[in-house]
């Protein structure tokens, strides 16, 4: 990875070097250090690349996808295209078998224990399904001397008890939630085609005002073509809700390429309502994200295994990829529940190959200064996959256009974001170089 980058635009210069977590005036001396987050995928661009994945591969988080059942038919859906509808739930016996790695994992790691609930379905349809396995993961945790905590996903549409039930549990819940009801209720609506805003506000308000233990509450926003340009109205309708934390999701294709593209919106527009929104928000104490790129962490692609997460499908699969919750294409899978032995058995050599096939860049990447904090176009294109083979050619202007002003404004510089011509045009004649090594000494 490139050590420093010069950065440059009519109004100033400056050099960024991710390693060191700073950003250098070169005129003044000024420097600026950056905060960051720790996590496993610091290693992925800082680490011996060369060691092997099946031998350090210790989970600490477990993601169960408990069945494949959801209540809404939701227009850009990344897993009703693969058979979401299929019976089957998640063996409380492959749950037991994978807790026991991740508590002894967490124990020797000095972690707690993160069990998450996610998956191609809506998991709080069965509260005692999680409740069960609550209960063997508590055991597990409780076994090698360590916390547990429980985060999980809701479409919000659910039974109030169940959101009273949940806010008492789960130490955080991220509700999909696309804005003002005239926003979210044209793509987001029970399987029935009714709308669904004022189940999710209900269920919000439960969250928030239930009284039991606090909960860590996010919004999950998906940003169609038909909203982006309403992303500063949705912000302010979460800020008049009391949301705290969003994050915007643009539509993205899912694993069989069956969402319409003309929901995708496009990447410069998206790029300017997003600064512009989250400039807004953070005048007022709320935190806007984009999980694409991160300038707080080092992270690759949203692959699990670079999160330390041992993930299971509801037919006991283990699975790399999010978008394999309910797809049977087969390529992010890496081992098994053995029902007849008891125990999780991973496929050793798949892992391998797998991770050496994940932490390939595109060629684009190799001397971006965003490389490191960049989800690599995750999940539109997978080197997995026989059409991302190969140098192929990704639009990364998305990414690289919001890595840039990340860069910027926390060496105080201002971003235009009012205009999208205006953006567009600054962010084109912004230069980046890579520097030699002599040249950052100097």
């Amino acid at each position: 990875m490139t050590e420093a980058f010069r950065i440059s635009w009519d109004e100033g210069e400056l050099v960024y070097m991710p390693r060191l977590n700073r950003i250098q005036d070169p005129v003044s001396g000024r420097i600026i250090r950056i905060a960051r987050n720790k996590g496993h995928s610091r290693s992925l661009f800082f680490h011996d690349s060369s060691r092997h994945m099946a031998e350090s591969f210790r989970p600490i988080c477990l993601t169960l996808y408990l069945d494949r059942t959801c209540n809404l038919s939701c227009a850009y859906c990344y897993s009703r295209a693969h058979g979401n509808d299929r019976e089957g739930s998640l063996d409380p016996d492959a749950v037991r078998a994978a807790a026991r790695i991740v508590a002894k994992n967490c124990r020797m790691k000095r972690h707690a224990f993160i069990l998450g609930f996610h998956g191609g379905n809506e998991p709080l349809l069965h509260p005692e399904r999680i409740a069960a396995c609550v209960s063997i993961c508590e055991d597990a945790a409780k076994s090698q001397g360590v916390p547990l905590r429980i985060f999980g996903t809701t479409n919000g549409v659910i039974p109030q008890t169940t959101a009273e039930w949940a806010a008492g549990l789960f130490q955080g819940i991220t509700v999909s939630w696309d804005g003002p009801p005239g926003i979210h209720d044209r793509y987001r609506l029970r399987s029935n085609g009714k709308p669904t805003s004022k189940d999710v506000e209900r269920t919000i308000r439960t969250l928030t005002h239930s009284g039991k233990r606090p909960v860590e509450i996010r919004v999950r926003c998906t940003i169609t073509k038909h909203s982006v340009e309403h992303t500063e109205e949705i912000i302010a309708f979460f800020h008049r809700k009391g949301i705290r934390a969003v994050e915007l999701f643009p539509v993205y294709q899912n694993a069989g390429g069956t969402v319409p593209q003309d929901l995708m919106p496009e990447p410069e527009v998206f790029v300017t309502h997003f600064l512009k929104a989250r400039q807004w928000a953070k005048d007022r104490g709320i935190f806007v994200g984009f999980a694409g790129t991160r300038f707080q962490d080092f992270h690759h692609r949203f692959c699990t295994i670079f999160q330390d997460n041992l993930t299971i499908t509801p037919d006991g699969k283990l699975t790399a990829c999010f978008l394999e919750s309910s797809w049977e294409g087969g390529y992010h899978l890496y081992g098994e529940y053995d029902t007849e032995s008891g125990r999780i058995d991973i496929d050793c050599e798949k892992l391998e190959r797998l991770y050496s096939r994940m932490i390939t860049c595109f060629h684009q990447c190799h001397a971006c200064f965003n490389m490191a904090h960049c989800s690599k176009a995750c999940p539109n294109l997978c080197p997995l996959h026989d059409s991302a083979q190969g140098p192929a050619s990704i639009s990364c202007t998305m990414e690289k256009w919001i890595g840039l002003a990340n860069v910027l404004e926390a060496s105080g510089c201002t971003v235009p974001a009012d205009d999208v011509n205006r953006s567009a045009e600054f962010f084109s004649n912004v230069r980046i170089e890579p520097l030699t090594v002599p040249e950052i000494q100097s």
